[in-house]
């Protein structure tokens, strides 16, 4: 839309430029407007600059799925015992995305060869939902689906916000076809978020334990980076003043990729730190066991 000044009968169209104002409008005024258009021109650049840094940061971001996508996919695909690739080889095939949104994650289904179906309780009509994905307006914990009816479950940083998170992981089970699998991603520590549902954090002894006790075979646990790592999380969330797109280019950046490298250097490959250690969350992979 085109912005006007409006004195009077007269008007200036600022969508063009501006080279000579009218006598009646005080040549200040078409200034001060001219250095703001500047002001926000290259404040879009900036944006448009940060935006694209930070989708590359968050690929190499250690505490967030986007950085394990490799790994998810793998473990999606081959399995443990060719679990995965047994259930693939069958007529119906499903990747059930549960609290999957606007369906974003459906890039796995596809390079998986599987139909994506997203369960969640927004409305669709406000998502941007791909073309190539059906949308079940549900809760988690009362799945609208059939016994064995899905080849694959996924759920990315959901299980914190459901009330009973046991219901939803028995409803996972019920829906996987036998020898199914499941891998999910949660919180041992993050800020509050979602307001004001957000319930649990959790750490690795309680997903295997949550998992196992409702008939899944726990295959491998994951963590989502380590002290250093979390320490930056920390930082990062509770420091708005850092959030400014070039406070950010010139301290979290370098904090984020410090951290990383302290982690995989002192933490991630000790047999001590996997046992119990300080990370900000988990990517677990499990299996439905045959009945």
């Amino acid at each position: 839309c085109s912005k006007k000044l409006e004195k009077s009968e007269n008007w200036i169209d600022f969508t063009d430029e501006v080279t000579k104002p009218p006598s009646d409008i005080p040549t200040h005024l078409v200034d001060t407007v001219n250095a703001s258009r500047k002001r926000n021109f290259i404040k879009r650049i900036i944006l448009k600059w940060h935006n694209q840094q930070e989708e590359k940061f968050i690929q190499r971001c250690s505490v967030v799925p986007d950085s394990y996508i490799d790994k998810i996919l793998e473990l999606l695909k081959d399995g443990t015992d060719s679990n995965l690739s047994n259930a693939l080889s069958e007529d119906s095939r499903y990747l059930l995305d549960v609290g999957g949104g606007t369906g974003r994650w459906s890039f796995l289904s596809q390079r998986l060869g599987l139909q994506h179906v997203v369960v969640d309780v927004s409305n669709p009509e406000h998502l941007p939902l791909p073309r190539n994905v059906i949308y079940l307006r549900a809760s988690a914990d009362d799945l609208p689906l059939q016994a064995n009816a899905v080849t694959a479950v996924t759920s990315f940083e959901m299980l914190e916000h459901v009330r009973f998170p046991e219901k939803v992981i028995q409803e996972m089970y019920r829906v996987l076809k036998s020898d199914g699998v499941l891998l999910l991603t949660t919180r041992q520590y993050w800020k509050t978020h979602g307001s004001p549902h957000d319930f649990f954090r959790y750490t690795r002894l309680g997903l295997e334990s949550l998992l196992s006790s409702n008939g899944f075979e726990v295959i491998t646990t994951i963590p989502m980076g380590g002290p250093a790592s979390l320490i930056a999380t920390v930082i990062d969330q509770n420091v708005p003043l850092l959030s400014k797109p070039v406070l950010k280019e010139i301290f979290l950046y370098p904090l984020w990729w410090l951290a990383r490298r302290i982690d995989e250097t002192f933490y991630l490959s000790k047999k001590s730190f996997i046992e119990l250690p300080d990370t900000s969350g988990w990517l677990v992979f499990a299996r439905k066991l045959a009945t």
